[in-house]
């Protein structure tokens, strides 16, 4: 992408403009310019609709028109002459005259004069020799005598007839063919610099809209080349005559479909009206057909449509763009100042068609209308790319902005929603649980309270089931009360050891059971007591309740470190009873209890609530099962952080 060239390569565009205006000022003739009158004092006109008139022929017409140094007369196979009438020359002039015409496109143009024995030739296919100066333009030399003469131009081109003439001293014209040559040299070379950076920003970025405009602006340089005459000059002599000829019209026609593609590039995203869009693609096929018609000899058809396709093509793209909806999207390069580019581009490059087509009198701010195809155009374009870099900028930070708020908005509502999700499942296990786990005492105190036969024994049954209740509705409630982190701790010496003696006597399946191996002068912990009795409550009542009860459920008590921090660990095994060996992925879930211990009231909430204690007494509870027994070890610190 655009954005993703080093910002010290995205700003050449000063330094061009800057070479540019130092160009075009050092560039312009500095010479003197003759005091002497002019040289032609009239220009004449006549075209040959026999194609067959000789310089005889041609004298005796008394068809004329007059004209002043610049005419188009379109395209046509009939030859145009041109009659220059010449003043004689003044004594001081010694040096030769040079006969100046542009563009240099014609084919063939033929010089006479009467000084001359034969005929000069030069063309845009024909060799040099008759060249005076050897610029890009045709010059022929003649000679400056003392007597009024009339000279005779023969010119005759597939291509538009269209003729820039004068004559001048040979100092002079070679003074101004140099400046011309360095101008459009540097021209050039402005255009090719525009070439590069757009091929290397593609590279860097692979962006479609670069591509495009380095390959637009790559054709519209040869182009350029060949338009002011370069190509002629450097490969005339070097390429053979046909090869060039057969090349020409792919170079000069193929950059109208460069450029119609790469406008297509930039105003799609501002989502053009599909019809509109294939009218423009259906006519860049069309142009690109275009140069086959010179292999079926028909150059004048081809280069009339090709003419004409320049300001349909622009026309089109024009039109394109206005289909495009308004949209409350920022477009890179704001609608309106993309419409009058190309409305002022349209026009602009619609003028040297309509010259050649004879439609408007041929000027020369319409000839120079072509440079601003390869150089004008170009720096136009890179600024408007340079715009459409910035806004494409800060709408992909405005963009990443947008989904970093709607990540972080996603993120909180899916952690919302699982949470929900898994408090409802909480609920939904903690009913079942209730119910499962109500349901049995229930119905023992039914049933006790039901019989009339064995009084006490059915009072002592109902006692325990009420128990078990109360046991269960306890747990719930502490759960809650731990999940809710509203425990507060009163802190103080605690007497593990009298605790641990005191749930021997608290526990029914514990007595005669308990092997308890610790030192008497353990020292006492820091600790809230109440929450240490249940920790203690709930792992001696799991190892009494659900190991066999033929086994010792075995305790001790030592000291221990954890990190620096003294404190006491305790250590509560049991073999494993009918309830089998816990998970040890699940042993602390919520809720969670094996098959084998549905024998037993329970809620699945004790070993939870232990770990989430101790957690909050600065402690852990972890399981460590060995190959015989299960066990867990709790550490507690004697005086947390």
């Amino acid at each position: 992408m655009l954005v993703n060239a080093p910002r010290w390569f995205r700003w050449p565009g000063l330094l061009l403009t800057l070479l540019l205006a130092f160009g075009l000022a050092a560039c312009q003739s500095s010479s003197d310019i003759s005091k002497a009158p002019p040289i032609v004092q009239s220009m004449a006109w006549h075209m040959d609709t026999s194609g067959r008139a000789t310089l005889e022929d041609v004298k005796t017409t008394q068809d004329w028109q007059i004209f002043h140094s610049i005419k188009s007369w379109g395209f046509g196979p009939s030859p145009v002459w041109v009659r220059y009438t010449l003043r004689a020359a003044m004594p001081d002039e010694t040096e030769p005259w040079i006969v100046s015409i542009r563009p240099a496109f014609q084919q063939n143009l033929t010089l006479h004069d009467p000084a001359s024995p034969l005929p000069l030739k030069a063309g845009l296919y024909q060799p040099n020799k008759d060249d005076a100066l050897g610029t890009l333009h045709f010059t022929f030399q003649i000679p400056a005598l003392p007597y009024e003469r009339e000279v005779y131009l023969r010119l005759e081109s597939q291509r538009s007839r269209i003729l820039l003439t004068d004559v001048l001293p040979v100092k002079e014209a070679t003074k101004l063919s140099q400046s011309a040559e360095w101008l459009l040299g540097f021209l050039i070379s402005i255009s090719a610099t525009f070439a590069i950076w757009a091929s290397v920003q593609w590279l860097l970025s692979r962006e479609t809209v670069m591509g495009a405009f380095a390959i637009k602006q790559w054709i519209a340089t040869f182009w350029a080349l060949d338009i002011m005459g370069f190509l002629r000059v450097l490969l005339g002599s070097l390429v053979n005559p046909w090869l060039l000829e057969t090349l020409e019209p792919f170079i000069r026609i193929w950059t109208i479909p460069a450029t119609l593609w790469f406008l297509l590039m930039l105003i799609r995203d501002y989502h053009p009206h599909a019809w509109a869009v294939k009218a423009c693609q259906a006519c860049l096929v069309f142009i690109l057909l275009l140069p086959l018609l010179q292999f079926a000899d028909q150059h004048i058809v081809m280069n009339i449509m090709a003419n004409i396709s320049v300001t349909v093509s622009l026309v089109l793209v024009f039109l394109t763009l206005l289909t495009a909806p308004q949209t409350t999207e920022k477009p890179p390069i704001p609608r309106w100042l993309l419409l009058a580019y190309l409305g002022l581009y349209t026009v602009v490059n619609s003028l040297p068609p309509a010259v050649h087509l004879t439609l408007i009198e041929a000027n020369a701010f319409a000839l120079k209308a072509h440079l601003s195809h390869a150089l004008t155009d170009a720096l136009v374009i890179f600024i408007l790319l340079q715009f459409r870099a910035k806004t494409i900028n800060a709408n992909a930070q405005r963009l990443s902005e947008q989904n970093q708020l709607i990540t972080l908005k996603l993120g909180r509502a899916q952690a919302d929603m699982a949470l929900e999700q898994r408090q409802r499942q909480e609920q939904s296990q903690f009913l079942h649980m209730l119910m499962h786990e109500l349901k049995t005492p229930l119905a023992i105190v039914t049933l006790a309270l039901g019989n009339k036969t064995n009084r006490e024994e059915n009072l002592a049954h109902a006692s325990r089931a009420l128990q078990d209740m109360k046991a269960i509705i306890e747990r719930c409630v502490q759960s809650d009360q731990s999940g809710e982190l509203r425990l507060n701790q009163n802190r103080q010496a605690v007497d593990v050891l009298g605790f641990l003696r005191q749930q021997e006597q608290a526990i029914p399946k514990l007595k005669g059971r308990f092997a308890l191996a610790a030192d008497p002068t353990l020292p006492r912990p820091n600790t809230d007591p109440q929450l240490l009795q249940i920790i203690l409550t709930n792992l001696l009542t799991n190892a009494a309740h659900y190991s066999d009860p033929l086994t010792p459920v075995g305790v001790t008590l030592t000291p221990s470190t954890q990190g620096e921090m003294p404190g006491l660990e305790l250590r509560v095994s049991n073999t494993p009873g009918m309830a089998g060996w816990p998970d040890t992925e699940q042993v602390f879930s919520k809720y969670y209890r094996t098959n084998g211990a549905q024998r037993e009231s329970g809620t699945g909430l004790g070993l939870f609530l232990s770990r989430e204690l101790a957690h909050s007494l600065g402690g852990t509870l972890v399981y460590a099962p060995s190959p015989q027994y299960v066990e867990f070890v709790l550490w507690i610190p004697l005086h947390p952080a």
